[in-house]
């Protein structure tokens, strides 16, 4: 709420994504990993076209890259690459992105996309 000093308290619009606040959350706790699970089990270069193809991991330059080149869109992939890229700068080890459902195999290495610094 925003406050004026004649008027009191006014509203403003704004949005929490889930993504960034779960990755600040988990920073903010020294959490080692941060888990997303979203509707994909892995992130996708060139998603939906042609010549798509799953990610098993990216190095933060290589998520930073793709950021900056448009690959992840903000109302997809993008919020979740950029919690991971600020998970990571802020001393995160791991990031893990893929569906509630294959959680588990992801866990064990055998789908989903996991971020790191290298």
């Amino acid at each position: 709420m925003a406050t004026t000093a004649k008027q009191g308290y006014k509203g403003i619009e704004a949005v929490i994504d889930k993504d960034l606040a779960s990755g600040l959350l988990a920073s903010e706790l020294g959490a080692d990993m941060l888990i997303i699970t979203t509707g994909e089990d892995q992130v996708s270069w060139h998603y939906r076209k042609v010549d798509q193809k799953f990610l098993n991991h990216l190095s933060l330059s290589e998520a930073e890259q793709y950021m900056k080149e448009g690959e992840f869109p903000r109302g997809s992939m993008g919020p979740k690459i950029q919690a991971g890229i600020n998970f990571l700068k802020a001393g995160g080890k791991e990031v893990l992105i893929t569906t509630p459902e294959h959680l588990l195999d992801a866990l064990e290495g055998k789908t989903g996309t996991r971020l790191t610094m290298r």
